[in-house]
């Protein structure tokens, strides 16, 4: 058996890209190991205070979550065209505004982070891809019952009350005047804690606090916004490609609107092969 040499290639995808490969399109059928994850997801704006009823301010929104690295053994065409797609971050919740007693202005939920995939465009198939976290929902408040936005998780189209044995989730806001504990940590550790919530208010008529991001891959997730005084303060946005949960905005106090939740952060993609020399 003769030994044909080969020179390792190793490419990280921030951004997306087109044709990617075309500089060694004479290399043939590879096989690749490809690394990566999606979007993180967006906190939840905080719920609006209602202008007449100094008992009832808002409640805070729910921090994203965190996405999951995961890895694929492809096979890819180096002749065909090759593009990647980074997962974009989820987009952050809206706070909601104030409104009268009995209000229904609630905040809006985060957005779930993009997917990021390769794809061999030649073909028209998707060679792998990367899920993106799901959004924390914003604080809502309907006839004096006041609830919190639930935290993303690392998965798309569910939230959790609690993220307790949830690798990655982001927690749920708090309610009025309470502070709200950070997201989780992206690793095997149940219910690490990587980074605060919000403060909470530290009186009685205080908005609640919005709960922290879940941790990405990269780096940890956004804190969430703190109730200081009568307002319902923003939510921190995760940091590009991390694919960590954007931080749940707080809820603001009697007659204040609750504050934004925070952006995910962005996904990531790493492709290694070897090629012929």
């Amino acid at each position: 058996m003769s030994y044909k040499p080969t020179t390792p290639v190793f490419e990280q995808f921030l951004t997306s890209a087109t044709n990617v490969f075309a500089a060694y399109s004479a290399g043939g059928i590879v096989k690749a190991t490809v690394s990566g994850f999606g979007g993180g997801g967006g906190g939840g704006g905080g719920c609006g205070g209602e202008n007449a009823s100094p008992d009832n301010p808002g409640p805070g929104g729910g921090g994203g979550g965190g996405a999951l690295m995961k890895s694929f053994e492809i096979e890819i065409n180096l002749a065909h065209q090759i593009d990647v797609v980074i997962g974009a971050g989820g987009a952050a919740g809206t706070g909601g505004p104030t409104s009268p007693p009995g209000g229904i202005f609630g905040g809006t939920a985060g957005g779930g982070g993009g997917t990021t995939y390769i794809m061999d465009t030649t073909a028209g198939v998707v060679l792998a891809a990367f899920g993106g976290a799901s959004g924390g929902l914003g604080g809502t408040s309907v006839l004096g019952t006041r609830t919190p936005g639930n935290g993303g998780v690392a998965f798309p189209g569910n939230t959790v009350s609690s993220n307790t044995g949830f690798v990655a989730a982001g927690n749920a806001g708090s309610q009025t005047g309470a502070s709200a504990l950070g997201g989780n940590s992206n690793d095997s550790s149940i219910n690490a804690q990587l980074y605060a919530g919000g403060a909470g208010g530290g009186f009685v008529g205080a908005g609640g606090a919005g709960g922290g991001g879940g941790a990405g891959v990269g780096g940890n997730g956004g804190a969430g916004g703190s109730s200081t005084g009568n307002n319902g303060n923003p939510g921190t946005s995760a940091t590009a490609n991390t694919g960590a949960g954007g931080g749940g905005g707080a809820g603001g106090g009697p007659g204040a609107s609750g504050g934004n939740g925070g952006a995910g952060g962005s996904g990531l993609m790493n492709v290694a092969f070897d090629v012929p020399k």
